[in-house]
């Protein structure tokens, strides 16, 4: 999607969905895709924005009962504060 320069039309369908989802109170499928935005935000360079939207959800995933959502959604979270933190630190660098 980012290779082609498709982000736009990709986006558009994710984002209806999770409209969507949240409409008609599917709130299963509604976290679902708030962790794969969040997903798609950390590879446009987002990282700050997608660990606040899974840590936002976490504590519904955590109690959930569908162990793919929650592993889903943690390690998702874990390559958010990865990548967080290691945008952080080059921040950090390139201010000294």
């Amino acid at each position: 999607m980012k290779e082609s320069q498709q982000a736009a039309v990709a986006l558009e369908d994710l984002l209806s969905a999770l409209w969507h989802s949240e409409f008609l109170l599917r709130m299963g499928l509604h976290r679902t895709a708030i962790v794969l935005l969040a997903d798609v935000s950390m590879q446009y360079g987002m990282s700050h924005k997608c660990r606040r939207l899974i840590e936002g959800i976490m504590p519904q995933i955590i109690n959930g009962d569908d162990l793919e959502q929650r592993a889903l959604a943690t390690f998702t979270l874990a390559k958010c504060i990865i990548v967080a933190e290691k945008a952080e630190s080059e921040y950090y660098i390139w201010m000294d």
